[in-house]
């Protein structure tokens, strides 16, 4: 393993950079707000999966709890996992992982990603 020294004499690890360091001793607070700003922190997210507006059969409950549910998909003639909140599959489709209606059951959604955001039959 790789040890680095910075300016003060301080051992990094590899994975601290040394330029996170080299901040002056005393900053005002706008000055710390400007500093941390100006260092590239967490800002904007880059931009995911695209949204997909697909036609789907859905054949199987893999698993499901009061928050998600994922279920076994037929997509472009491929099987799949997607997962979707219950809620919303409950909601749109009246469709209870506990009792599920008879399958395969075919629906428009849109997808993003593993994640089913919305459902239409």
């Amino acid at each position: 393993m790789m040890t680095l020294m910075c300016s003060s004499g301080l051992s990094l690890s590899p994975y601290i950079q040394p330029e996170v360091l080299t901040y002056p001793e005393v900053l005002t607070y706008p000055e710390v707000l400007t500093y941390s700003l100006s260092r590239g922190g967490p800002g904007p997210q880059a931009p995911g999966d695209a949204v997909q507006t697909v036609l789907l059969k859905v054949t199987g409950v893999k698993s499901s709890n009061t928050r998600n549910t994922h279920l076994e998909v037929e997509l472009g003639g491929e099987q799949q996992e997607l997962f979707v909140t219950t809620s919303l599959l409950e909601k749109k489709l009246g469709f209870r992982p506990e009792a599920p209606p008879p399958l395969p059951l075919s629906a428009e959604a849109q997808i993003q990603g593993n994640k089913i955001i919305d459902l239409h039959r």
